[in-house]
Protein backbone atom coordinates (compact mmCIF):
# COMPACT_ATOMS: atom_id res chain seq x y z
CA UNK A 1 0.00 0.00 0.00
CA UNK A 2 1.54 3.27 -0.70
CA UNK A 3 2.12 5.76 2.37
CA UNK A 4 -0.33 8.63 2.84
CA UNK A 5 0.31 11.85 1.62
CA UNK A 6 0.58 12.98 4.90
CA UNK A 7 3.52 10.69 5.64
CA UNK A 8 5.73 11.48 2.54
CA UNK A 9 8.29 13.98 2.24
CA UNK A 10 7.20 16.96 0.90
CA UNK A 11 3.84 15.70 0.78
CA UNK A 12 2.23 18.79 0.95
CA UNK A 13 4.79 20.52 -1.15
CA UNK A 14 3.64 18.26 -3.39
CA UNK A 15 -0.07 18.71 -2.71
CA UNK A 16 -0.12 22.10 -2.84
CA UNK A 17 2.55 22.79 -6.11
CA UNK A 18 -0.06 20.27 -8.04
CA UNK A 19 -2.88 22.26 -7.09
CA UNK A 20 -1.09 25.57 -7.66
CA UNK A 21 -0.34 24.00 -10.97
CA UNK A 22 -3.78 23.40 -11.69
CA UNK A 23 -5.15 26.71 -11.11
CA UNK A 24 -2.67 28.39 -13.10
CA UNK A 25 -0.88 29.90 -10.35
CA UNK A 26 3.23 29.87 -9.29
CA UNK A 27 3.58 28.97 -5.82
CA UNK A 28 6.90 28.57 -3.79
CA UNK A 29 7.14 27.03 -0.35
CA UNK A 30 9.80 28.81 1.81
CA UNK A 31 10.63 31.30 4.82
CA UNK A 32 8.72 31.68 7.94
CA UNK A 33 5.72 34.17 6.02
CA UNK A 34 2.68 33.14 4.41
CA UNK A 35 1.79 36.21 1.34
CA UNK A 36 1.50 36.89 -2.49
CA UNK A 37 3.06 39.09 -5.10
CA UNK A 38 -0.11 39.22 -7.08
CA UNK A 39 1.58 36.57 -9.73
CA UNK A 40 3.03 33.93 -7.17
CA UNK A 41 1.88 32.85 -3.70
CA UNK A 42 4.41 32.08 -1.04
CA UNK A 43 3.39 29.43 1.56
CA UNK A 44 5.93 29.43 4.78
CA UNK A 45 7.90 26.26 5.50
CA UNK A 46 5.23 24.08 7.93
CA UNK A 47 5.62 20.90 10.31
CA UNK A 48 4.85 17.65 8.18
CA UNK A 49 1.98 15.88 9.39
CA UNK A 50 0.39 18.79 10.68
CA UNK A 51 -3.42 18.26 9.91
CA UNK A 52 -4.37 21.62 10.65
CA UNK A 53 -1.32 23.32 9.10
CA UNK A 54 -2.22 21.62 5.90
CA UNK A 55 -5.69 22.13 5.97
CA UNK A 56 -4.76 26.31 6.55
CA UNK A 57 -2.34 25.83 3.35
CA UNK A 58 -4.96 24.28 0.72
CA UNK A 59 -7.26 27.36 2.23
CA UNK A 60 -5.05 29.92 1.59
CA UNK A 61 -3.93 28.43 -1.49
CA UNK A 62 -7.54 28.53 -3.10
CA UNK A 63 -8.27 31.85 -1.85
CA UNK A 64 -5.34 33.52 -2.66
CA UNK A 65 -5.56 32.28 -6.18
CA UNK A 66 -8.97 33.36 -6.59
CA UNK A 67 -7.60 36.56 -5.82
CA UNK A 68 -4.77 36.08 -8.85
CA UNK A 69 -6.94 34.66 -11.19
CA UNK A 70 -10.22 37.11 -10.59
CA UNK A 71 -8.67 40.38 -8.96
CA UNK A 72 -7.58 43.36 -10.43
CA UNK A 73 -4.82 44.71 -8.22
CA UNK A 74 -4.52 47.91 -9.89
CA UNK A 75 -8.14 48.63 -9.00
CA UNK A 76 -9.81 50.88 -6.35
CA UNK A 77 -12.42 48.76 -5.31
CA UNK A 78 -13.11 50.70 -2.09
CA UNK A 79 -13.32 48.95 1.28
CA UNK A 80 -16.88 47.65 1.51
CA UNK A 81 -16.22 46.69 -2.51
CA UNK A 82 -13.30 44.88 -1.42
CA UNK A 83 -15.08 42.60 1.24
CA UNK A 84 -17.73 42.33 -1.42
CA UNK A 85 -14.95 41.31 -3.98
CA UNK A 86 -13.78 38.01 -1.18
CA UNK A 87 -17.03 36.54 -1.58
CA UNK A 88 -17.15 37.16 -5.73
CA UNK A 89 -13.80 35.16 -6.06
CA UNK A 90 -14.03 32.48 -4.63
CA UNK A 91 -17.49 31.98 -5.56
CA UNK A 92 -15.77 32.03 -9.20
CA UNK A 93 -13.25 30.27 -8.01
CA UNK A 94 -15.52 27.12 -7.06
CA UNK A 95 -16.76 27.47 -10.04
CA UNK A 96 -14.30 26.54 -12.03
CA UNK A 97 -12.54 24.05 -9.17
CA UNK A 98 -15.34 22.27 -7.17
CA UNK A 99 -12.72 21.18 -4.79
CA UNK A 100 -12.05 24.32 -3.53
CA UNK A 101 -15.45 24.56 -1.87
CA UNK A 102 -14.53 22.34 0.53
CA UNK A 103 -10.80 23.41 1.54
CA UNK A 104 -12.22 26.74 2.28
CA UNK A 105 -15.26 25.68 4.33
CA UNK A 106 -12.75 23.41 6.32
CA UNK A 107 -10.34 25.98 6.99
CA UNK A 108 -12.97 28.71 7.66
CA UNK A 109 -14.31 26.16 9.90
CA UNK A 110 -10.46 26.62 11.78
CA UNK A 111 -10.79 30.07 11.86
CA UNK A 112 -14.33 30.05 13.19
CA UNK A 113 -13.33 28.06 16.52
CA UNK A 114 -9.32 28.42 17.13
CA UNK A 115 -9.38 31.63 16.28
CA UNK A 116 -12.31 33.34 16.90
CA UNK A 117 -12.44 35.53 13.45
CA UNK A 118 -15.15 36.54 11.51
CA UNK A 119 -17.37 38.20 15.08
CA UNK A 120 -17.72 41.79 15.23
CA UNK A 121 -17.79 43.59 18.70
CA UNK A 122 -19.95 45.49 20.18
CA UNK A 123 -17.64 48.06 21.32
CA UNK A 124 -16.27 48.60 17.71
CA UNK A 125 -20.35 49.19 16.14
CA UNK A 126 -18.89 49.38 12.45
CA UNK A 127 -17.18 45.98 13.29
CA UNK A 128 -20.86 44.91 13.25
CA UNK A 129 -22.02 45.75 10.00
CA UNK A 130 -18.73 44.47 8.37
CA UNK A 131 -19.23 40.97 10.00
CA UNK A 132 -23.25 41.02 8.88
CA UNK A 133 -21.71 41.36 5.27
CA UNK A 134 -19.21 38.89 4.80
CA UNK A 135 -20.77 36.15 7.36
CA UNK A 136 -24.12 36.31 5.60
CA UNK A 137 -22.28 36.26 2.07
CA UNK A 138 -20.13 33.06 2.85
CA UNK A 139 -22.85 31.30 4.27
CA UNK A 140 -25.11 31.92 1.77
CA UNK A 141 -22.99 31.86 -1.22
CA UNK A 142 -20.06 29.80 -0.41
CA UNK A 143 -21.70 27.72 2.24
CA UNK A 144 -19.73 27.99 4.88
CA UNK A 145 -20.45 27.66 8.54
CA UNK A 146 -21.05 31.35 9.34
CA UNK A 147 -24.83 31.33 9.51
CA UNK A 148 -24.50 31.71 13.21
CA UNK A 149 -22.79 34.63 13.31
CA UNK A 150 -24.26 36.18 10.42
CA UNK A 151 -27.28 36.25 12.40
CA UNK A 152 -25.68 37.29 15.75
CA UNK A 153 -24.55 40.24 14.02
CA UNK A 154 -28.05 40.99 12.50
CA UNK A 155 -29.48 41.43 15.86
CA UNK A 156 -26.82 43.32 17.44
CA UNK A 157 -26.66 45.36 14.79
CA UNK A 158 -30.77 46.61 14.95
CA UNK A 159 -30.25 46.87 18.52
CA UNK A 160 -27.32 49.50 17.93
CA UNK A 161 -28.69 51.51 14.78
CA UNK A 162 -32.50 50.78 14.52
CA UNK A 163 -34.74 48.54 11.85
CA UNK A 164 -34.66 51.29 9.19
CA UNK A 165 -31.62 51.47 8.72
CA UNK A 166 -30.91 48.34 9.23
CA UNK A 167 -33.57 46.94 6.54
CA UNK A 168 -31.85 48.38 4.29
CA UNK A 169 -28.47 46.82 4.90
CA UNK A 170 -29.81 43.52 5.07
CA UNK A 171 -31.54 44.32 1.38
CA UNK A 172 -27.56 44.88 0.24
CA UNK A 173 -26.16 41.93 1.85
CA UNK A 174 -28.70 39.58 -0.09
CA UNK A 175 -27.70 41.21 -3.32
CA UNK A 176 -24.03 39.96 -2.62
CA UNK A 177 -24.51 36.32 -4.18
CA UNK A 178 -25.74 38.34 -7.66
CA UNK A 179 -22.05 40.36 -7.78
CA UNK A 180 -20.82 38.66 -11.09
CA UNK A 181 -18.46 41.16 -12.03
CA UNK A 182 -15.73 43.43 -10.50
CA UNK A 183 -17.95 46.46 -11.48
CA UNK A 184 -21.43 44.70 -9.60
CA UNK A 185 -18.90 44.30 -6.52
CA UNK A 186 -17.95 48.11 -7.01
CA UNK A 187 -21.46 49.29 -7.47
CA UNK A 188 -22.98 47.58 -4.25
CA UNK A 189 -20.13 48.93 -2.14
CA UNK A 190 -20.64 52.55 -2.91
CA UNK A 191 -24.47 51.72 -2.11
CA UNK A 192 -23.69 50.59 1.13
CA UNK A 193 -21.33 53.48 1.67
CA UNK A 194 -23.88 56.08 0.43
CA UNK A 195 -26.03 54.45 3.24
CA UNK A 196 -23.83 55.05 5.81
CA UNK A 197 -23.30 58.74 4.96
CA UNK A 198 -27.21 58.89 4.75
CA UNK A 199 -28.90 56.76 6.84
CA UNK A 200 -32.69 56.48 8.18
CA UNK A 201 -33.14 57.97 11.23
CA UNK A 202 -34.34 54.90 13.63
CA UNK A 203 -38.17 54.82 14.64
CA UNK A 204 -39.04 56.56 17.54
CA UNK A 205 -41.08 55.13 20.35
CA UNK A 206 -44.93 55.33 20.28
CA UNK A 207 -46.59 58.42 22.88
CA UNK A 208 -47.71 57.06 25.61
CA UNK A 209 -51.57 58.00 26.20
CA UNK A 210 -52.56 60.67 28.34
CA UNK A 211 -53.67 58.91 31.51
CA UNK A 212 -50.14 57.27 31.38
CA UNK A 213 -48.62 60.38 31.80
CA UNK A 214 -48.87 60.06 35.89
CA UNK A 215 -47.00 56.48 35.92
CA UNK A 216 -44.09 57.71 32.78
CA UNK A 217 -41.46 59.08 34.73
CA UNK A 218 -41.32 54.97 36.72
CA UNK A 219 -42.50 52.90 33.78
CA UNK A 220 -39.56 54.76 31.99
CA UNK A 221 -37.45 53.98 34.71
CA UNK A 222 -38.41 50.48 35.27
CA UNK A 223 -39.19 49.23 31.30
CA UNK A 224 -37.34 45.77 30.27
CA UNK A 225 -34.82 45.88 27.80
CA UNK A 226 -32.98 43.04 25.52
CA UNK A 227 -28.71 44.13 25.32
CA UNK A 228 -27.46 43.08 22.02
CA UNK A 229 -25.91 40.14 23.96
CA UNK A 230 -29.28 38.77 24.60
CA UNK A 231 -29.07 39.25 28.75
CA UNK A 232 -31.97 40.81 30.39
CA UNK A 233 -31.60 44.33 32.43
CA UNK A 234 -33.09 46.89 34.06
CA UNK A 235 -33.35 50.64 33.27
CA UNK A 236 -30.77 52.30 31.05
CA UNK A 237 -27.08 50.84 31.31
CA UNK A 238 -24.29 50.54 28.75
CA UNK A 239 -25.68 46.87 27.74
CA UNK A 240 -29.38 48.18 28.08
CA UNK A 241 -31.45 45.51 25.29
CA UNK A 242 -33.72 47.87 23.28
CA UNK A 243 -31.50 50.77 22.65
CA UNK A 244 -33.16 54.01 22.38
CA UNK A 245 -33.47 56.02 19.42
CA UNK A 246 -31.37 58.80 20.07
CA UNK A 247 -28.70 56.01 21.03
CA UNK A 248 -29.37 54.41 17.68
CA UNK A 249 -28.92 57.78 16.45
CA UNK A 250 -25.64 58.70 17.78
CA UNK A 251 -24.30 55.21 16.29
CA UNK A 252 -25.54 55.92 12.98
CA UNK A 253 -23.67 58.91 13.04
CA UNK A 254 -20.72 57.22 14.63
CA UNK A 255 -20.31 54.98 11.30
CA UNK A 256 -19.19 58.34 9.50
CA UNK A 257 -16.45 58.64 11.28
CA UNK A 258 -15.73 55.11 12.00
CA UNK A 259 -12.23 53.10 10.47
CA UNK A 260 -14.35 50.60 8.25
CA UNK A 261 -10.52 49.55 7.42
CA UNK A 262 -9.86 48.67 11.33
CA UNK A 263 -13.46 47.09 11.72
CA UNK A 264 -12.58 44.58 8.93
CA UNK A 265 -9.46 43.33 10.77
CA UNK A 266 -11.41 40.16 11.96
CA UNK A 267 -12.81 39.55 8.45
CA UNK A 268 -9.75 39.87 6.76
CA UNK A 269 -9.45 36.26 5.28
CA UNK A 270 -5.81 36.62 3.36
CA UNK A 271 -4.60 38.37 6.74
CA UNK A 272 -5.78 36.35 9.49
CA UNK A 273 -4.47 32.59 7.37
CA UNK A 274 -1.25 34.58 6.34
CA UNK A 275 -0.28 35.23 9.62
CA UNK A 276 -1.80 31.36 11.68
CA UNK A 277 0.04 29.78 8.95
CA UNK A 278 2.92 32.04 10.56
CA UNK A 279 2.34 30.48 13.86
CA UNK A 280 2.37 27.21 12.57
CA UNK A 281 5.97 27.90 10.91
CA UNK A 282 7.46 29.11 14.14
CA UNK A 283 5.68 26.02 16.16
CA UNK A 284 7.64 24.02 13.70
CA UNK A 285 10.70 25.64 14.25
CA UNK A 286 10.54 25.81 17.89
CA UNK A 287 9.70 22.01 18.53
CA UNK A 288 12.47 21.33 15.28
CA UNK A 289 9.76 19.57 13.11
CA UNK A 290 10.10 21.37 9.70
CA UNK A 291 11.03 19.76 6.52
CA UNK A 292 12.87 22.80 4.35
CA UNK A 293 13.04 21.67 1.32
CA UNK A 294 14.60 23.34 -1.34
CA UNK A 295 12.38 23.93 -4.86
CA UNK A 296 13.48 22.85 -7.99
CA UNK A 297 15.29 25.11 -10.46
CA UNK A 298 15.86 23.58 -14.09
CA UNK A 299 18.91 24.76 -15.42
CA UNK A 300 19.00 25.68 -19.18
CA UNK A 301 20.35 23.37 -21.76
CA UNK A 302 22.55 25.90 -23.38
CA UNK A 303 23.11 27.90 -26.37
CA UNK A 304 22.93 24.78 -28.38
CA UNK A 305 19.85 22.13 -28.07
CA UNK A 306 20.23 19.95 -31.51
CA UNK A 307 22.07 16.96 -31.06
CA UNK A 308 25.36 18.01 -32.65
CA UNK A 309 25.39 20.43 -30.25
CA UNK A 310 24.86 18.01 -27.33
CA UNK A 311 27.34 15.62 -28.66
CA UNK A 312 30.24 18.54 -29.14
CA UNK A 313 29.22 19.68 -25.53
CA UNK A 314 29.90 15.61 -24.21
CA UNK A 315 33.41 15.64 -25.98
CA UNK A 316 33.92 18.93 -24.12
CA UNK A 317 32.98 17.94 -21.18
CA UNK A 318 34.70 14.56 -21.25
CA UNK A 319 31.80 12.50 -21.19
CA UNK A 320 32.88 10.46 -24.25
CA UNK A 321 36.23 9.12 -22.34
CA UNK A 322 34.30 8.55 -19.22
CA UNK A 323 32.15 6.27 -21.05
CA UNK A 324 35.35 4.48 -22.42
CA UNK A 325 36.52 3.89 -18.92
CA UNK A 326 33.68 2.78 -17.48
CA UNK A 327 32.20 0.60 -20.30
CA UNK A 328 33.07 -2.89 -18.66
CA UNK A 329 31.91 -1.46 -15.51
CA UNK A 330 28.59 -0.39 -16.44
CA UNK A 331 28.08 -3.89 -18.89
CA UNK A 332 28.67 -5.78 -15.98
CA UNK A 333 26.52 -4.10 -13.66
CA UNK A 334 23.69 -4.49 -16.45
CA UNK A 335 24.46 -8.53 -16.80
CA UNK A 336 24.49 -9.02 -12.92
CA UNK A 337 21.26 -7.12 -12.58
CA UNK A 338 19.41 -9.09 -15.10
CA UNK A 339 20.50 -12.58 -13.79
CA UNK A 340 18.89 -11.23 -10.38
CA UNK A 341 15.79 -9.82 -12.19
CA UNK A 342 15.09 -12.86 -14.47
CA UNK A 343 15.30 -16.40 -12.07
CA UNK A 344 14.68 -18.91 -14.79
CA UNK A 345 12.18 -22.23 -14.40
CA UNK A 346 13.35 -25.95 -14.19
CA UNK A 347 10.82 -28.39 -14.71
CA UNK A 348 10.77 -31.45 -12.42
CA UNK A 349 9.12 -35.13 -12.96
CA UNK A 350 6.21 -34.02 -10.21
CA UNK A 351 4.24 -31.09 -8.68
CA UNK A 352 0.83 -29.24 -9.29
CA UNK A 353 1.32 -26.98 -12.48
CA UNK A 354 2.20 -28.27 -15.94
CA UNK A 355 5.11 -26.48 -17.84
CA UNK A 356 3.78 -25.87 -20.99
CA UNK A 357 6.71 -25.59 -22.33
CA UNK A 358 8.10 -28.66 -21.81
CA UNK A 359 5.10 -30.76 -22.88
CA UNK A 360 6.72 -31.98 -25.99
CA UNK A 361 9.35 -33.97 -24.28
CA UNK A 362 6.70 -36.43 -23.29
CA UNK A 363 6.14 -37.35 -27.31
CA UNK A 364 10.00 -37.94 -27.32
CA UNK A 365 11.06 -41.90 -28.68
CA UNK A 366 12.90 -41.49 -24.61
CA UNK A 367 10.19 -39.84 -23.25
CA UNK A 368 10.71 -37.39 -20.60
CA UNK A 369 8.53 -36.86 -17.42
CA UNK A 370 10.08 -33.73 -16.40
CA UNK A 371 6.84 -31.58 -17.46
CA UNK A 372 6.21 -29.68 -14.24
CA UNK A 373 6.77 -26.23 -13.52
CA UNK A 374 9.25 -26.10 -9.98
CA UNK A 375 8.97 -22.37 -9.74
CA UNK A 376 7.92 -19.60 -12.37
CA UNK A 377 10.35 -16.54 -13.68
CA UNK A 378 10.09 -13.94 -10.96
CA UNK A 379 10.80 -10.10 -12.20
CA UNK A 380 12.34 -8.33 -8.75
CA UNK A 381 11.25 -5.41 -7.95
CA UNK A 382 11.78 -2.33 -9.72
CA UNK A 383 14.39 0.94 -8.37
CA UNK A 384 14.02 4.09 -8.40
CA UNK A 385 17.13 5.82 -7.38
CA UNK A 386 18.81 9.91 -6.95
CA UNK A 387 22.05 10.84 -7.59
CA UNK A 388 23.18 13.57 -5.87
CA UNK A 389 26.21 16.13 -6.68
CA UNK A 390 27.91 18.19 -4.27
CA UNK A 391 28.56 21.74 -6.28
CA UNK A 392 29.70 23.39 -2.89
CA UNK A 393 32.63 26.17 -3.26
CA UNK A 394 35.05 23.67 -2.40
CA UNK A 395 34.56 21.49 -5.59
CA UNK A 396 37.19 22.55 -7.38
CA UNK A 397 36.87 22.67 -11.54
CA UNK A 398 38.78 18.99 -11.43
CA UNK A 399 36.09 17.39 -9.01
CA UNK A 400 33.46 18.77 -10.43
CA UNK A 401 34.53 18.20 -13.92
CA UNK A 402 35.18 14.17 -12.39
CA UNK A 403 31.79 14.63 -10.63
CA UNK A 404 29.66 15.85 -13.63
CA UNK A 405 31.66 12.77 -16.17
CA UNK A 406 30.44 10.01 -13.24
CA UNK A 407 26.69 11.24 -12.58
CA UNK A 408 26.03 11.35 -16.55
CA UNK A 409 27.92 8.56 -18.18
CA UNK A 410 25.68 6.38 -14.90
CA UNK A 411 22.41 7.98 -15.09
CA UNK A 412 22.76 7.30 -18.84
CA UNK A 413 23.62 3.38 -17.77
CA UNK A 414 20.84 3.60 -15.40
CA UNK A 415 18.30 4.39 -17.20
CA UNK A 416 18.79 1.34 -20.34
CA UNK A 417 18.61 -1.30 -16.88
CA UNK A 418 15.35 -3.05 -17.21
CA UNK A 419 13.50 -1.77 -13.75
CA UNK A 420 15.56 0.80 -13.22
CA UNK A 421 15.46 4.82 -13.50
CA UNK A 422 17.24 7.46 -12.17
CA UNK A 423 17.41 11.24 -11.49
CA UNK A 424 20.38 13.54 -11.09
CA UNK A 425 20.40 17.26 -8.87
CA UNK A 426 23.21 19.20 -7.61
CA UNK A 427 23.36 21.13 -4.55
CA UNK A 428 23.06 24.09 -3.93
CA UNK A 429 21.58 26.09 -6.48
CA UNK A 430 21.10 29.55 -4.79
CA UNK A 431 17.94 28.33 -2.26
CA UNK A 432 17.04 25.80 -4.92
CA UNK A 433 18.27 22.60 -5.63
CA UNK A 434 18.54 22.14 -9.97
CA UNK A 435 17.54 18.66 -11.50
CA UNK A 436 20.42 18.11 -14.09
CA UNK A 437 17.99 14.91 -14.98
CA UNK A 438 14.38 13.87 -14.19
CA UNK A 439 13.05 10.41 -13.80
CA UNK A 440 12.67 8.64 -16.96
CA UNK A 441 14.69 10.71 -19.23
CA UNK A 442 17.77 10.18 -21.06
CA UNK A 443 20.57 12.78 -19.84
CA UNK A 444 21.48 15.68 -21.58
CA UNK A 445 25.36 17.16 -21.84
CA UNK A 446 23.88 20.44 -21.98
CA UNK A 447 21.87 20.10 -18.33
CA UNK A 448 25.20 19.24 -16.98
CA UNK A 449 27.69 21.98 -17.89
CA UNK A 450 27.68 23.89 -14.65
CA UNK A 451 30.09 25.23 -11.91
CA UNK A 452 30.39 25.40 -8.09
CA UNK A 453 29.44 27.71 -5.43
CA UNK A 454 27.95 27.94 -2.42
CA UNK A 455 27.59 26.14 0.62
CA UNK A 456 26.79 22.44 1.78
CA UNK A 457 22.98 22.04 2.39
CA UNK A 458 23.09 18.44 2.83
CA UNK A 459 20.06 17.63 5.19
CA UNK A 460 17.73 20.22 2.14
CA UNK A 461 19.35 17.65 -0.27
CA UNK A 462 18.72 15.11 1.17
CA UNK A 463 14.87 15.54 1.52
CA UNK A 464 14.28 17.16 -1.91
CA UNK A 465 15.48 13.36 -2.94
CA UNK A 466 13.07 12.39 -0.73
CA UNK A 467 10.12 14.38 -2.05
CA UNK A 468 11.22 12.93 -5.62
CA UNK A 469 11.51 9.19 -4.71
CA UNK A 470 8.20 9.11 -2.04
CA UNK A 471 5.50 9.24 -4.40
CA UNK A 472 7.01 6.87 -6.86
CA UNK A 473 5.46 3.56 -7.91
CA UNK A 474 8.98 1.75 -7.79
CA UNK A 475 8.95 -0.51 -4.52
CA UNK A 476 13.02 0.09 -4.09
CA UNK A 477 14.22 3.45 -3.66
CA UNK A 478 17.65 4.58 -3.71
CA UNK A 479 19.19 8.23 -2.84
CA UNK A 480 22.91 8.12 -3.39
CA UNK A 481 24.81 12.10 -2.32
CA UNK A 482 28.46 12.79 -3.48
CA UNK A 483 30.02 15.69 -1.32
CA UNK A 484 33.44 16.57 -0.66
CA UNK A 485 33.15 18.49 3.23
CA UNK A 486 31.09 18.07 5.68
CA UNK A 487 27.23 19.34 5.74
CA UNK A 488 26.11 22.98 6.80
CA UNK A 489 24.12 21.06 9.50
CA UNK A 490 25.12 17.58 10.70
CA UNK A 491 22.35 17.78 12.95
CA UNK A 492 19.75 18.41 10.41
CA UNK A 493 21.55 16.05 8.17
CA UNK A 494 21.43 13.23 10.53
CA UNK A 495 17.68 13.87 11.23
CA UNK A 496 16.86 14.20 7.48
CA UNK A 497 18.71 10.35 7.06
CA UNK A 498 16.52 9.07 9.63
CA UNK A 499 13.34 10.82 7.95
CA UNK A 500 14.30 8.98 5.11
CA UNK A 501 15.20 5.92 5.89
CA UNK A 502 11.44 6.20 7.85
CA UNK A 503 9.68 6.26 4.36
CA UNK A 504 11.88 3.22 3.15
CA UNK A 505 14.23 5.11 1.27
CA UNK A 506 18.47 3.82 1.16
CA UNK A 507 20.52 5.99 1.54
CA UNK A 508 24.39 5.67 0.73
CA UNK A 509 27.44 7.94 -0.33
CA UNK A 510 30.55 8.67 -1.05
CA UNK A 511 32.97 10.62 0.34
CA UNK A 512 35.33 13.10 -2.40
CA UNK A 513 38.81 12.97 -0.71
CA UNK A 514 37.09 13.51 2.54
CA UNK A 515 35.65 11.41 5.25
CA UNK A 516 33.19 14.02 6.68
CA UNK A 517 30.64 11.73 5.46
CA UNK A 518 31.26 8.76 7.72
CA UNK A 519 30.44 10.88 10.97
CA UNK A 520 26.50 10.90 9.57
CA UNK A 521 26.39 8.37 7.51
CA UNK A 522 27.94 4.89 7.78
CA UNK A 523 26.27 3.52 4.21
CA UNK A 524 29.34 5.12 2.18
CA UNK A 525 32.29 5.07 0.88
CA UNK A 526 35.39 7.31 0.40
CA UNK A 527 37.46 7.80 -2.49
CA UNK A 528 41.24 8.86 -2.42
CA UNK A 529 41.60 10.12 -5.58
CA UNK A 530 39.41 12.20 -7.67
CA UNK A 531 39.72 9.87 -10.84
CA UNK A 532 38.06 7.00 -8.69
CA UNK A 533 34.85 8.61 -8.53
CA UNK A 534 33.39 6.47 -11.73
CA UNK A 535 34.29 3.29 -10.54
CA UNK A 536 33.35 4.09 -6.77
CA UNK A 537 29.90 5.07 -7.64
CA UNK A 538 29.31 2.23 -10.29
CA UNK A 539 30.49 -0.13 -7.24
CA UNK A 540 28.14 0.81 -5.15
CA UNK A 541 25.41 0.55 -7.21
CA UNK A 542 26.42 -2.99 -7.71
CA UNK A 543 26.64 -3.49 -3.94
CA UNK A 544 23.26 -1.79 -3.05
CA UNK A 545 21.12 -3.28 -6.57
CA UNK A 546 22.50 -6.72 -6.66
CA UNK A 547 24.20 -7.67 -3.31
CA UNK A 548 21.76 -6.08 -0.99
CA UNK A 549 18.53 -6.94 -3.17
CA UNK A 550 19.90 -10.81 -2.39
CA UNK A 551 20.69 -10.67 0.61
CA UNK A 552 16.97 -9.32 1.54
Amino acid sequence: MPPKISTLIGGLRIAMQALGAKMGVTLRIEGDQAYTTGSEIIIPTLPPDDHKAAVLARGYVDHESAHVRHSDFERNMGTWGELIEEVYIEKKQCEDFPGCAINLRDMVGILKHEDGSFRGTKSQPMSLLTSWLVCRGRADVLGQPLGDFASEMETWSRQSFGDPFCDQFAACVARVGSCNTLDDCVNLGNEIETLITNPPPPRQKDKRPESGKNNQSADSGNSDNRSPGGSESKGTSADSPRTSAGKQSDNLAGLRTADVGKATQKVDLGKIVAQMLGKEHTKGERTGNLEDIPDTHHPSVGAGSGTGDQRRIEGEMGFDDARRKTSRMRSQLAGLLQAVRLQQSNAKRAGHRIDSRSVYRVACRTPDTRIFEARRDKQDDNTAIVLLTDRSGSMNPEKMSVALQATFVTAEALELLPGVTCAVGAFPWGRDLAELKPFGAKPRAGFFNIGSSGGTPMAEALLWAGMLLTHRPERRKIVIPMTDGSPDDIGKTRKAVERLKECGIEVYGIGILDTSILNWLRESSVIKQIEELPAALIGLLKEALITRRKVA
